[in-house]
């Protein structure tokens, strides 16, 4: 069960407890203001808004956390998220991600 929130505090404070489950750092535009080495070791994964990952193709470098993709809504940008090899995608029109995968995986 992925465990995700804004708060960085709050996911620092899940890992000292000894949460196993997967911590996600969920991030908007505050996320500019977040130094990746700070939230390190103790976020799995990263929920990022679309545009600022296409802005910044590191963070699709191999090795990197995954990452999950909100506000994709077009055919567009659920392309370009499944080429990217990205985790997963936050969007309002599921159907159509999954028939878009699925052509992309051929």
């Amino acid at each position: 069960l992925p465990i995700s929130s804004f708060n960085v505090n709050t996911l620092r404070n899940l890992h000292a407890l000894g949460i196993k489950d997967e911590i996600a750092y969920l991030a908007g535009k505050t996320f500019q203001r977040v130094d990746l080495s700070v939230v390190g070791s103790f976020i799995t994964s990263l929920h990022l808004k679309k545009n600022y990952v296409f802005r910044h193709k590191k963070l699709l470098a191999p090795g990197s956390k995954p990452i999950r993709l909100w506000g994709i809504h077009s055919e567009k940008d659920m392309y370009s998220a499944f080429q990217h090899n990205i985790s997963g995608i936050f969007t309002d029109f599921p159907e159509k991600a999954l028939k878009i995968r699925k052509i992309s995986q051929k």
